[in-house]
């Protein structure tokens, strides 16, 4: 397939915009998913913070488990803003919340 110059610009200027778009495309998602985990992490909050010495300790590793898949996820959700070169602030200072959270609820089972 023989292309003129003018036809060949205009194809990599519509894949760098087709490339462009799924990047953006893939960047919302991660953000939706990010978004998905804050929620589940504050749930999980609430019921550390508001049932703290009522909970028993059944309930505080469900909590904890909890925590930890978020954990897990925050850290997958970095590593592919990273791959990226997208920032990661956010997820950076989630992640350190949901570690201080599980610090917590560690310190609260061995009570």
């Amino acid at each position: 397939m023989n292309l003129t110059t003018e036809q060949q610009a205009r194809f990599q200027h519509l894949q760098d915009r087709l490339g462009k778009w799924e990047q953006d495309q893939f960047k919302n998602m991660l953000n939706n998913k990010l978004y998905n985990v804050l929620g589940r992490v504050n749930w999980h909050k609430n019921i550390f913070v508001k049932k703290c010495n009522d909970i028993t300790i059944e309930s505080l590793i469900s909590v904890l488990n909890g925590f930890e898949s978020a954990e897990k996820e925050l850290k997958h959700i970095k590593r592919q803003f990273r791959l990226m070169n997208v920032s990661t602030l956010r997820v950076n200072y989630i992640l350190l919340r949901t570690q201080h959270l599980i610090n917590l609820t560690y310190k609260k089972i061995q009570r």
